[in-house]
């Protein structure tokens, strides 16, 4: 985007969208501290904490708001340089005092409020290292049937990031639901630690979205990215199963250092959790064609497959289910995600088709035999 008039108003409608929606959190907050402990996370003889916990991530949410702008400015104007700076140093920040407050305080209400203040250290880098918004543009303006039509827009999208978040999160509300503190912590700790794989591709997601979005608009290049995507689709395959191949080998030898409690149920999020990352390349190029209703449609059938898969098999496999449960998503949920890629090419669909699911199959028989051979 350019510095222009229309950018201003586009911002300061957002600026006004960003406050509507406040205030409406603000609204309905009572109700959701309510509900969450009760219903969504009944832990016992824990009810004050959950619902804090509930009060303060709406908090959370609220102060994210600026930054949250001020991000997606930079990001629309693809100054990738400077966000990877703010990046960079609010990561460190957030995880330094994240650490100096566990190891001083060992208080997990303590722990809440570091994470909480941490926005404040988001809003200094944010004003510090990425370009700074008009002075105009904080000025929010509320234009008639635009709100609407602004939402009504970005319905799609905004659909497709929720349900791709409820993803990340049903895993720890099913064991939740069904097992210990100790065993939900086990597995949140695993999950964690695992998705540290996502580093690459969120990156890349930042980057690539806005570029795909300007290049599947001029139709002389449109051919060309999709080409490009299929050939990095199939190297990213090969990078994402090495990942994993090699991290069976060296994380015993770290695990001294990792402390990870169930080895078995780490390499299974994230065998599932490295087949995720390389899906998010296609995810964000299906999104940057419109394809909204069909990420939705996926990332759905993804939960769908972890709860009835975890339901079926919890009785006889245990604890360990919900590892299964997600590798199983994953698989379904990539090669899907790859094949409708593929898809957008008119011609010589089977041929790419039938070299992609050789490729594919091909490496996961490896990986998983790897992994068998070692556990």
């Amino acid at each position: 985007m350019q510095d222009s008039k229309e950018q201003i108003n586009i911002l300061r409608l957002s600026v006004g969208i960003y406050l509507k929606i406040a205030i409406s959190v603000i609204i309905i907050s009572p109700i959701l501290i309510t509900i969450i402990p009760a219903y969504i996370f009944p832990i016992e003889d824990n009810f004050f904490l959950v619902g804090l916990i509930a009060a303060l991530s709406i908090l959370d949410f609220l102060l994210s708001m600026p930054t949250t702008i001020v991000r997606m400015y930079n990001i629309g104007n693809e100054k990738f340089n400077l966000l990877s700076k703010y990046n960079l140093f609010s990561g460190i920040s957030r995880h330094l005092t994240l650490i100096i407050s566990l190891v001083v305080f060992q208080s997990l209400i303590i722990l809440i409020i570091t994470i909480l203040l941490r926005r404040l250290f988001d809003l200094y880098y944010a004003n510090k290292f990425m370009e700074k918004l008009p002075a105009s543009a904080w000025k929010p303006i509320f234009i008639k049937g635009k709100f609407k039509e602004v939402i009504n827009q970005s319905l799609y999208l905004s659909v497709s990031q929720l349900i791709q978040v409820s993803v990340v999160s049903i895993g720890a509300y099913l064991i939740n639901k069904n097992y210990s503190l100790a065993e939900l912590g086990v597995y949140k700790s695993s999950f964690d630690l695992a998705s540290k794989i996502w580093f690459i591709s969120n990156g890349l997601g930042i980057v690539l979205y806005p570029r795909f979005s300007a290049l599947n608009a001029n139709e002389d290049k449109k051919e060309l990215v999709l080409n490009k995507v299929i050939k990095f689709t199939k190297v990213s395959w090969i990078i994402y199963n090495f990942i994993f191949i090699a991290a069976i080998i060296i994380v015993p030898y770290i695990n001294f250092l990792l402390n990870i409690q169930n080895l078995y149920l780490f390499f299974l999020l994230f065998f599932g959790l490295c087949l995720n990352a390389h899906s998010n390349l296609n995810f964000e190029f299906l999104q940057s064609k419109g394809k909204f209703r069909l990420v939705s449609f996926l990332n759905l059938s993804i939960i769908f497959i972890i709860i009835f898969s975890f339901v079926l098999l919890n009785n006889r496999l245990g604890f360990i289910t919900i590892g299964y449960s997600w590798l199983l998503s994953q698989l379904i949920y990539s090669f899907s995600i790859d094949f409708f890629v593929i898809k957008q090419k008119e011609y010589q669909k089977r041929k790419y088709l039938s070299l992609d699911l050789i490729v594919k199959v091909i490496l996961i028989v490896v990986s998983v035999t790897i992994f068998r051979i070692y556990y």
